[in-house]
């Protein structure tokens, strides 16, 4: 982790903690990085108010100016969307169907300033029963049917965020073992007001899971961000003296989420000074040096979606090797072997020729490289680094992936 990216984490900490005494030397950040990089972690909105406040000199003001613009406007966004989503609840409550609120809903009121917390969606959990209602008034809202599956329903509008209704809260792919969380969410809600609209939220101990449990989910695919390491960080510090820890672990281990949960909170713990109770062995995660090296894949972007160029190789890489934990307990020139020459069943559509005819495969494999190689827009050299780099993040992914199994 480099200077600039160790400045990014302690600018975060300083924002959603709100330190004071804190010294940091400002003039040797390379602030248009920050900038950048924090917008892609869903941060910058939160950290503008600190610059603001310690009234920073050693940024440009074009920039300044720019950073201020989009944080005022993520802030008129989200009053507007909460506004709207009050409504929907509103209409939801008049009608009797029981409304579970849950992320950024909940979450935002953890932070500083709730409205820089950006969210671009509403999630609400409810019966499957209450559905039907609760589509008939959407629709009456101005929101239309965008994706619908037997575990959630997408509603879009087109002047308002969207809506998403759970009736599932967990992951079939990822969350394999979370059947008792998933079983008893009904038994461990609590009542809150959304404004002043009364609904329902999960209870501390559950509220916590589910966002380790969503982590978890994210790792697993997409990857993710400063910003739902800020909810943690935040959640923890709100039930920390309401929580019933050991019921906590308990619901943790039922749902065989102590290893992730423990370097989430080694992490936490590390890099955003809270205090957690040391349930488990710390000399797991430090002898792995697990912690840092995750933290240092979160930052950097490689397992958090759209982070620069070298996510272009995301699909050549991992949904091109046959098998990517086992891969790892290879040498690295086994390794790029196995991207660069995989097997017939595991090339795309545009290489279907070689399904059909054997003896092309080493055609497919030329064209295939060519094509990600050579036919994007950045030079040879370029494309290879980033291959390259690409490359080592994904065996340091798995390494973590085959850890937690």
């Amino acid at each position: 982790m480099n200077g600039n990216e160790k400045a990014l984490i302690n600018l975060v900490d300083l924002s959603i903690n709100q330190y004071t005494n804190v010294n940091i030397n400002y003039s040797t950040i390379d602030w248009s990085y920050i900038y950048e990089r924090s917008k892609i972690h869903e941060v910058h909105t939160l950290i503008y108010p600190l610059l603001k406040k310690i009234k920073i000199h050693f940024c440009n003001d074009e920039l300044l100016q720019k950073w201020k613009s989009e944080t005022i406007l993520a802030g008129v966004s989200q009053i507007q969307h909460i506004k709207q989503i009050k409504q929907v609840l509103d209409r939801f409550n008049a009608e009797n169907i029981e409304t579970v609120i849950l992320k950024g809903l909940v979450l935002r009121e953890l932070y500083p300033f709730p409205e820089l917390r950006t969210m671009s969606d509403a999630d609400i959990f409810m019966h499957k029963e209450d559905v039907k209602k609760a589509r008939k008034i959407l629709f009456e809202l101005g929101y239309y049917d965008d994706d619908s599956n037997p575990k959630h329903s997408v509603f879009s509008h087109k002047s308002h965020m969207s809506i998403e209704i759970h009736l599932s809260l967990i992951n079939d792919t990822y969350s394999k073992n979370a059947e008792y969380f998933e079983n008893n969410i009904w038994n461990n809600v609590v009542p809150i007001y959304f404004l002043d609209v009364p609904v329902l939220t999960l209870s501390s101990e559950y509220q916590l899971i589910y966002l380790c449990l969503h982590l978890l989910d994210h790792t697993l695919s997409s990857g993710f961000g400063l910003r739902q390491l800020c909810d943690v960080v935040l959640l923890i510090k709100s039930v920390d003296n309401t929580i019933d820890w050991d019921e906590f672990y308990n619901i943790a281990k039922l749902c065989h989420l102590e290893k992730f949960i423990n370097i989430i909170f080694s992490i936490c713990t590390d890099f955003f000074h809270i205090d957690i109770p040391p349930v488990y062995k710390p000399e797991e995660i430090d002898d792995m040096k697990l912690s840092e090296t995750f933290m240092d894949i979160i930052i950097s972007g490689s397992i958090f979606g759209n982070l620069g160029t070298s996510d272009c190789y995301s699909d050549f890489i991992l949904q091109h090797s046959d098998s990517r934990v086992n891969a790892v307990k290879r040498n690295y020139l086994s390794y790029y072997s196995h991207i660069l020459f995989p097997p017939k069943r595991n090339l795309g559509e545009r290489y279907n020729y070689a399904q059909k005819f054997f003896f092309l495969l080493p055609i497919a494999w030329i064209h295939r490289i060519i094509y990600n190689f050579i036919g994007k827009q950045h030079s040879l050299h370029e494309n290879t680094t980033l291959f390259s780099t690409k490359v080592s993040d994904s065996i340091r992914k798995d390494q973590f992936i085959d850890w937690l199994k």
